[in-house]
């Protein structure tokens, strides 16, 4: 066994499939100094015993399945330089002397564990850190201030705890600092200015915290290394504190950080106009300024037509601000490398322009929310590698272009509340990737395209509030995975295909509001998924069908206004619906608690209850008459036997009178 090789002085076996403890023998491998047991399903406890080890220098138990907490002997090993226990399930808190027995700790990795407690102020005793990991643990407490005394420290991540409080301002003295991570906290206050003047900074995460205040004017006039700034989910305001009109404090953020490449500004309070200097960061390559209250200073979302110097940019996203302005051509200029274009809820005005098939890498493109007008450009044929259009509550006119069904990987497809006309494409089968189709509130006519009932990968389709017209055919069987069809307030006659119990993974149906004939198929009782059924405001006729009774998901049900008879099921779900649910269907009966008249029976249940009856009544006739029979023949015998006793007596007398005479 290693533990027997005593002059062992680096033990690596990270990355296997040991299980079980952590034996306390390898303590005595006195003279090891690297241990490495990472990434192993190893259980249990830290044995005290490693403790003993005192010529260790790094020792790493990163993601294994460790509990209990971390045994006080490890933090006396003096020799130690990097402590790695990330990954596991250890908790407790750290002790308050932590680095009194530590001098030479270097690396101290102790994220994703169920730590808790306070930070120990000690921390700062660790005068050679270079690196401080404690993040996702359950730490509280506020930040020691004495952690800005670490002047060797390089990286520190204290994100995702129940870290509250001001962000100390002694975090600017950390002059080597590379990376901060202190988000997903419940820190208050506003970010130190000094925190921006650290020039080795290259990323700063302070998102989610609940930070307040405003940006400094020279945010980051000293830190040109920034690569990466996280401050989204915050309360911060950029105030107008300059003399350029209606410009921001984060004007010269693009001349200070050449080096940037992620900022995420979303989510917070920011107001004026998006300062076009963003754009001299040219290694950018994703930018979020999503909730906040931007402008747009120009007729034209002048910033779009800056950030065609970002040669980089793959993701970029400006939802939720009140732009108001205009969509420009300069759009169609953007890097080449663009594939997710957010602009959503921004009140755009104007056209889509056709140079928008240009960002020929586009995978998402979602200007849902705004004031589009227009048709939809058949420049979108370019985009190829598209899988997610969203153009829905504008006022986008015209016909859906053929040139849509020549996409081979477009899985979501969403028009909704617009005012596009004509018919569906025939050539909408084509699109054999579509898993969602929403075309509702629109002006559609015609009917539905035979090839739409041939997308057998379809999850979710709704054209409801149209004029389509003509029959549900059979094929809507083969939909076998959908799990929301809405065909609401069309014209579509005719009646509900049978094969529409096929459609077993089906969560929400709704047919209400069109001309729909016939009885509701039996088969629809084998929909085992179904949460909500509407099949209101139609001509549907014929009973309820009692198989409705196995629909154990059923919440919601509407029946209403149409001509269907006879008696409400009563059993399974249908005692949680009311009289809402079957209103205005003249020939239904049943329990009071559906509004409904109480059913005159002259179905099987009410023959057989008459028969019950009959056969009571007939044997009752029966016994009374086989009762009064026996009664008959029982006098009958005992007069007969009288006559005969009195006339045999009446013989012995006259006999025994003739032998006296």
């Amino acid at each position: 066994m290693v533990w027997f090789l005593t002059n062992l002085q680096l033990l690596n076996l990270r990355n296997n499939s040991f299980t079980g403890f952590i034996p306390p023998s390898l303590s005595n491998i006195s003279t090891l100094q690297d241990l490495d047991l990472s990434f192993n399903p190893l259980q249990g406890k830290i044995p005290e015993e490693i403790g003993n080890l005192h010529h260790l220098k790094t020792l790493y138990l990163q993601y294994n399945r460790l509990t209990g907490i971390i045994p006080l002997t490890i933090f006396n090993i003096s020799t130690l330089e990097h402590l790695g226990f990330t990954g596991n399930n250890l908790s407790g808190n750290l002790p308050v002397d932590i680095c009194h027995g530590l001098p030479r700790l270097k690396g101290l990795y102790l994220s994703s564990n169920e730590l808790d407690g306070e930070i120990p102020s000690n921390i700062s005793e660790c005068s050679q850190l270079q690196l401080l990991s404690l993040s996702v643990n359950k730490f509280r407490g506020s930040i020691p201030s004495e952690i800005g005394s670490i002047r060797t420290l390089q990286i520190l991540y204290l994100g995702s705890n129940d870290l509250s409080g001001a962000i100390p301002r002694e975090m600017g003295n950390l002059e080597n600092l590379v990376r901060l991570g202190m988000g997903e906290n419940f820190l208050t206050g506003s970010i130190p200015a000094s925190i921006f003047n650290i020039s080795s900074l290259q990323y700063i995460n302070v998102a989610q915290c609940n930070l307040s205040g405003t940006l400094p004017a020279n945010i980051c006039s000293n830190c040109s290394q920034l690569e990466n700034v996280y401050l989204h989910v915050n309360e911060l305001i950029s105030v107008l504190d300059n003399q350029l009109s209606g410009s921001l404090d984060l004007l010269v953020l693009g001349y200070d950080l050449p080096n940037l490449e992620v900022l995420d500004l979303s989510n917070n309070n920011f107001h004026g106009g998006i300062p076009n200097s963003f754009a001299n960061s040219s290694k950018l390559t994703g930018i979020n300024l999503a909730y906040n209250n931007f402008i747009s200073e120009s007729p034209e979302l002048s910033f779009i037509t800056s950030f065609t110097k970002c040669r980089y940019l793959m993701r970029l996203a400006f939802v939720d601000n009140p732009l108001n302005g205009i969509l420009p051509v300069s759009v169609g200029n953007l890097s080449t490398s663009l594939q997710y274009l957010y602009g959503y809820n921004c009140d755009i005005l104007g056209s889509i322009p056709k140079e928008i098939g240009n960002l020929s890498s586009l995978i998402i493109l979602s200007l849902y929310g705004n004031q589009l007008t227009g048709s939809i450009p058949t420049s979108v044929v370019d985009l190829q590698k598209l899988q997610g259009l969203d153009l829905s509550r504008n006022k986008i006119s015209g016909s859906i272009p053929d040139t849509l069904c020549e996409h081979r990987n477009l899985n979501t497809l969403l028009f909704a509340q617009n005012l596009i006309t004509g018919a569906i494409p025939d050539c909408i089968g084509n699109i054999t990737t579509l898993r969602s189709l929403y075309i509702d509130a629109n002006r559609l006519t015609s009917s539905i395209p035979a090839s739409l009932w041939l997308q057998n990968n379809l999850l979710k389709l709704n054209l409801s509030s149209n004029f389509l017209s003509g029959s549900l055919p059979q094929e809507i069987g083969n939909l076998k995975v959908a799990i929301l069809i809405d065909l609401s307030v069309n014209r579509f006659s005719g009646s509900i295909p049978s094969t529409i119990g096929r459609l077993q993974s089906l969560i929400d149906l709704s047919l209400s509001n069109n001309t729909l004939q016939g009885s509701i198929p039996e088969s629809m009782g084998k929909l085992m998924s179904m949460e909500r059924l509407d099949l209101s405001y139609n001509n549907l006729s014929g009973n309820i069908p009692k198989s409705f009774e196995a629909l154990r998901y059923l919440t919601y049900l509407d029946v209403s206004f149409n001509d269907l008879s006879g008696e409400v099921p009563t059993g399974g779900r249908f005692k949680n619906f009311s009289s809402q649910s079957f209103m205005s269907n003249e020939g239904l009966c049943g329990d009071p608690i559906y509004g409904l008249p109480p059913c005159h029976t002259t179905g099987p249940k009410r023959r057989k209850l008459m028969l019950r009856v009959v056969f009571s009544l007939l044997g009752i006739i029966v016994s009374i008459t086989i009762a009064m029979a026996l009664a008959y023949a029982v006098g009958r015998y005992r007069r007969k036997n009288l006559v005969g006793k009195y006339n045999r007596l009446c013989t012995s007398h006259n006999t025994i009178k003739g032998l006296i005479l």
